[in-house]
C-alpha cells in the first residue's frame, strides 16, 4: 500500500494517509479544507504499522508504539 505525507504551510501540519480504494474522496476532502497542501514523501509499505514507523522516522517522533490491541494491517 502507498501512504503518502501532505504538508500545509498554512496550518503548519502534516496528513498522512493510504492510498486505499477511498483515496480519490479523501483526498478531495482533504484539498478542499487544506487547498494549499502539497504532497511532501510517499512510501510502500508492507504493513499499516511499517507505514507508520516509516512516517515517525523521517519526522524524527521515535518509535511508533501502537496501542496493545491493536492489529496489523499487511499488504499484497
Amino acid at each position: 500500500m502507498i501512504y503518502e505525507l501532505w504538508y500545509s504551510a498554512a496550518e503548519n501540519s502534516y496528513s498522512y494517509f493510504a492510498r486505499a480504494a477511498d483515496y480519490d474522496e479523501q483526498l478531495s476532502k482533504f484539498m478542499s479544507t487544506t487547498p494549499d497542501a502539497v504532497l511532501r514523501w510517499s512510501y510502500h509499505a508492507k504493513s499499516h504499522f511499517e507505514a507508520m514507523q516509516a512516517r515517525n522516522d523521517l519526522l524524527g517522533f521515535g518509535l511508533y508504539v501502537p496501542e496493545p490491541d491493536w492489529e496489523d494491517t499487511f499488504y499484497e
